[in-house]
């Protein structure tokens, strides 16, 4: 697996776990969740969360993401 930052929607990853947000410009976390493989479903790619994220493993990831907590398959 290699870290990357440059993803786009539809792509499969596996969220590392941590913070969860509700929008890709959020403050404060909504959620904070244990690893998953999620698929991309958005992308912000200036925002300070770039990716919107949904769980393939019913680990409950629903929201944008840091990219330091993704790693691409």
């Amino acid at each position: 697996m290699v870290t990357n930052t440059n993803l786009n929607v539809g792509d499969i990853v596996i969220f590392k776990g941590g913070n969860v947000y509700y929008s890709s410009t959020s403050k404060k976390p909504t959620h904070n969740r244990p690893e998953s493989r999620c698929k991309v479903t958005r992308v912000a790619r200036n925002a300070k969360h770039p990716y919107h994220l949904v769980s393939l493993d019913g680990k409950r990831v629903y929201g944008w993401i840091d990219v330091k907590d993704i790693v691409k398959e």
